[in-house]
């Protein structure tokens, strides 16, 4: 059931899949169209409903210092300077004038800004993987048409997610990035080496062979068998004290 990157690709390529998910379809099978977004389908109720999120831009981890470090503050200086538009605009997408290899921008030194070239048939996620920094960054709204444009697939993602899904979007909050007690922390890590093992295992059975009607019932006795129950209450904890602090 499960398949590495380059297998995804590779099938990809073929037009294999029936649905498939991507964050971008021209890193799949390509910007044209063989395959189109998948509308919202209704619940057993009839109920249409998107989550308001399946990840989140911030990220707290992005960069650590640890005990090791002879230089803290040409460290904490080098962080800093991640954090300038003109930087985090390449850590996030990529770079310019490299001579040997395909750029993402084309760099306007009159308004010291960053303007995306066309990508001339070459899938955008690969592109970035190959000439992104990554780690530490900050990519704002105010940046775009000031500190760089809008990359077209990213343009045509937002129109997409416009048109379609955020009407069902009513969820007012996600869960939040959170620091937890050491104690909770490995309480934690404790239920989710073992309970999502088995979510990933029922998950992955019902995507194949159904039966999840049948099995539903033993299978949340099982995840509290895990400690699904103590999860939830650690979770819930950190939720209320993050809410009672804004």
């Amino acid at each position: 059931f499960e398949q590495d990157w380059n297998t995804y690709l590779a099938k990809g390529s073929e037009n294999l899949y029936g649905v498939y998910f991507t964050w971008d379809k021209a890193n799949i099978t390509g910007m044209n169209d063989t395959y189109d977004i998948l509308p919202v389908l209704a619940g057993p109720d009839g109920t249409k409903h998107i989550t308001r999120t399946n990840g989140m831009g911030f990220q707290r981890d992005r960069m650590v210092i640890t005990s090791a470090n002879k230089n803290l503050e040409l460290t904490a200086k080098w962080i800093d300077a991640q954090y300038k538009p003109i930087q985090s605009v390449q850590n996030n997408w990529g770079t310019y004038g490299d001579e040997t290899q395909q750029n993402i921008f084309e760099y306007d030194a009159a308004t010291d800004s960053l303007k995306h070239l066309p990508l001339n048939g070459t899938a955008p996620g690969e592109l970035r993987q190959k000439t992104e920094v990554g780690g530490p960054l900050a990519i704002l709204d105010e940046y775009y048409g000031t500190v760089t444009t809008m990359p077209d697939d990213a343009k045509w993602r937002l129109d997409l997610m416009h048109a379609t899904y955020l009407d069902y979007v009513t969820n007012d909050d996600i869960y939040p990035r959170v620091f937890m007690e050491q104690e909770d922390l490995d309480k934690i890590a404790q239920v989710e080496a073992d309970m999502n093992d088995f979510i990933y295992r029922k998950r992955a059975e019902w995507i194949v062979n159904g039966g999840i009607e049948e099995e539903w019932d033993s299978y949340l006795k099982e995840l509290e068998s895990y400690g699904l129950s103590d999860w939830l209450a650690i979770k819930q904890k950190y939720y209320d004290q993050y809410k009672e602090n804004q």
